[in-house]
């Protein structure tokens, strides 16, 4: 996982993922497996992290799905599918975001790390 706004390169973790797209169907499955290692982001030394998945078509969010929220962990275990339809013209100029969060309810919920897949 990357942050975007920073140039720094602390560890922030790992995220584990799939993809299929089935031409036939138009459709595209994300299954978001797990994630390792997460940076702590409360004060209780733990973060309550949730994924989410967005589609960018022509570099503009177009569609978005996210998983529960795991609590009090640094390894959620999530298991998640994703199913969105995509034509398959549309996917050379599809990209996929995915993003990890820390749900909070007193604050704004933080941004963990991303990864973009072009």
């Amino acid at each position: 996982l990357t942050v975007a706004s920073t140039a720094e390169h602390e560890p922030l973790g790992d995220i584990c993922f799939s993809l299929r797209y089935v031409p036939s169907t138009s459709k595209l499955t994300v299954v978001i497996l797990e994630a390792k290692n997460l940076k702590i982001m409360d004060s209780n030394h733990f973060s309550d992290p949730y994924v989410k998945v967005v589609l960018l078509l022509q570099k503009k969010k177009w569609k978005k799905k996210k998983t529960s929220v795991k609590k009090n962990t640094l390894t959620p275990y999530f298991n998640e599918a994703f199913t969105f339809d995509v034509e398959l013209k549309q996917i050379p100029v599809v990209d996929l975001l995915v993003s990890v969060w820390d749900h909070d309810k007193v604050q704004r919920n933080e941004e963990i790390g991303k990864v973009l897949l072009c």
